[in-house]
């Protein structure tokens, strides 16, 4: 479970997620070893360099130790977004990828909800079937 108080978040609301399922076994058994007490993850405001270190250690990017520079990476931001798509890609309830961002409204969502043609094009393909389906019952009935 992560926690995070109101008073550490932007939109003032405190936020609880459980991490759960395989793949964030990993990210759990870390967040074990760093975490000790009530000890932040992060211990500063500004995190930059601890998630730079971190994408390091999992391979993605280098971080120099004397001059505090990051090359390549991975942006926190980028996984926010990319967690926003994965989970309404998957059928997740707007409502609940809301909660889980923490965003208060609709619209910081959409910021977040890249559409990219594929999207769309998905989109669309789904919303034929509905129709063609919605025809064929009806034909059937008749």
């Amino acid at each position: 479970m992560i926690e995070i108080p109101a008073t550490d978040t932007k939109n003032k609301q405190p936020l609880r997620l459980p991490l759960t399922g395989p793949l964030l076994e990993p990210v759990v058994e870390e967040l074990r070893k760093l975490v000790r007490g009530k000890d932040p993850v992060f211990v500063s405001a500004n995190y930059q360099e601890e998630w730079a270190r971190a994408c390091a250690k999992a391979g993605l990017g280098a971080y120099d130790e004397e001059t505090h520079r990051k090359t390549g990476g991975v942006r926190i931001h980028d996984c926010r977004c990319s967690g926003a798509i994965n989970l309404l890609e998957s059928g997740v309830d707007e409502g609940l990828v809301l909660k889980i961002g923490g965003w208060k409204t609709r619209t910081m969502l959409d910021r977040y909800n890249v559409t990219t043609i594929e999207r769309l094009s998905t989109a669309l393909e789904k919303g034929g079937k509905y129709v063609t389906d919605r025809i064929a019952v009806a034909d059937a009935s008749r």
